[in-house]
């Protein structure tokens, strides 16, 4: 079996460390825009070997990862349809989904299978100098099958996200994209906006001697590549917008609190910190109210909406398998 990775860059790397590592009999290809990125990458050890062509670097492979920014997707899609053999299954890594998975239907041919991915990680630095075998060990890996995948395209897929230690997480692209503009664009601004805002006071050059670990933490999410926070935020504009409109409001609210003078601002302030202090701890001890599912499972929205796009056997055949496993690793 050949895998191609398009993209060598954290994410791709990663990908191709992780199979590695997993042993899995493949031939890993890689190819990247960037010759001198490509070349990092394979000096990590994550590819086989690196194609410096794209029509290479896909031609012949039984699956193809595209790990790129969003907004580079659509050409890609285009340059390498002819390229793709007949059953090759096309996905992508990329943050958002609904644009994708329309591009994926009108570039590339219908021979192939696109279904739509987006491994939920997040490390410090971006390029495959940072890349790590382990990036996706336990975390959630969203899959977004096309209307047009086959249920075993969605299931090659979904053992992908397995090989690299992840968890299979089935989703439809609008909740994909209406959740991802909350918790990754909106957090990818207000760092970047934070930023913006303390550095351009006359003063930053003072300011930045007090700015240590909270501020750090916080703007963090800046070391990221530029062009996919772009990107991401640009392929899922109007979600993404009214996001920035709830959280404009959570800080009107705020603003009011501070410039009212009330008599029990202290006591609204302490409700509002210790609400966020056990919100935040349900999200991080995984006790938050599973409304759409768990990570586990195919998500309850499944049970009607996903049928239309894969057949009811193929979500039973999932479940029965994630038991199987859960009883072999209780043994």
């Amino acid at each position: 079996m050949k895998i191609a990775i398009v993209g060598t860059g954290l994410i791709g790397t990663s990908l191709g460390l992780a199979l590695k590592a997993a042993k899995v009999k493949a031939t890993v290809v890689g190819t990247d825009g960037s010759f001198g990125t490509a070349s990092k990458a394979q000096k990590r050890g994550a590819f086989d070997k690196t194609e410096r062509r794209l029509a290479s670097a896909v031609r012949d492979a039984e699956i193809v990862v595209l790990a790129i920014p969003v907004m580079a997707m659509r050409e890609t899609m285009e340059f390498i349809g002819t390229e793709l053999v007949e059953g090759c299954v096309v996905t992508d890594t990329g943050s958002t989904k609904e644009a994708v998975l329309s591009w994926a239907e009108q570039e590339l041919p219908s021979t192939v299978h696109f279904v739509g991915g987006h491994p939920l990680v997040w490390t410090v630095g971006s390029g495959p100098e940072y890349a790590l075998a382990d990036l996706f060990q336990g975390h959630p890996y969203c899959i977004v099958p096309s209307r047009r995948a086959s249920e075993s395209a969605v299931g090659t897929v979904a053992k992908l996200a397995e090989w690299v230690g992840a968890k299979p997480f089935f989703m439809n692209a609008d909740e994909h994209d209406s959740y991802a503009a909350g918790v990754s664009q909106l957090p990818v601004l207000l760092s970047a906006a934070l930023v913006r805002c303390t550095s351009r006071s006359p003063t930053w050059e003072d300011i930045s001697k007090l700015a240590e670990h909270g501020y750090a933490a916080f703007t963090s999410l800046c070391t990221s590549a530029p062009d996919v926070n772009r990107d991401m935020c640009v392929s899922n504009p109007e979600r993404t917008a009214a996001w920035i409109d709830r959280f404009i409001q959570e800080l009107l609210e705020i603003r009011e609190v501070l410039a009212n003078g009330a008599d029990d601002v202290a006591e609204q302030l302490g409700k509002l910190f210790s609400g966020a202090w056990d919100e935040r701890l349900r999200w991080t001890s995984g006790r938050v109210t599973r409304v759409q599912g768990s990570f586990e499972d195919i998500p309850s929205f499944g049970e009607m909406a996903l049928e239309l796009i894969i057949p009811r056997k193929f979500i039973e055949r999932y479940k029965k398998g994630l038991q199987r496993t859960k009883e072999k690793e209780g043994q």
